[in-house]
């Protein structure tokens, strides 16, 4: 894990238990990935996002690359501390607009690719700028 950085802030550090494809081969790849986080300080709202730093050099010459997810679920296992949660990453690539060559997104491709049982090291969480009313029949817009 990757300590607390002035870069980074507090880091947790969280474990995949699991990652399945849940598109079609066919499809764009989207993943249902499942994290344990065993950190009593880590409070969450489904909706919150995270940040998952992936470690470098980068291609920019950065150390850390963060990229934030959103919390699809998550839920306290047990009396404990431990907390899972449910990110859906889809497997991005971008474009280079000049050269029309594809690039691996950075952090899509870091989890998408881990195996279960690999650490992750995670910031937030962070609060949505925008709260999904409650009532489904509430005008968003």
């Amino acid at each position: 894990m990757i300590e607390s950085t002035q870069e980074l802030g507090p880091v947790s550090e969280a474990v995949i238990t699991e990652s399945v494809r849940i598109t079609e081969p066919a499809r764009d790849e989207v993943r249902r990935i499942r994290l344990s986080i065993d950190d009593p300080a880590f409070r969450f709202s489904v909706g919150q996002t995270i940040g998952v730093v992936v470690t470098g050099p980068h291609p920019m010459g950065n150390r850390f690359h963060t990229r934030r997810y959103s919390i699809a679920s998550g839920h306290r296992v047990g009396e404990g501390d431990r907390i899972e949660l449910e990110l859906l990453v889809r497997r991005c690539f971008y474009v280079d607009e000049v050269s029309g060559e594809r690039y691996p997104g950075i952090a899509s491709n870091f989890l998408c690719d881990a195996a279960e049982g690999q650490k992750v090291t995670i910031t937030g969480p962070y609060r949505s700028p925008f709260r999904v009313p409650v009532d489904n029949r509430s005008n968003i817009l």
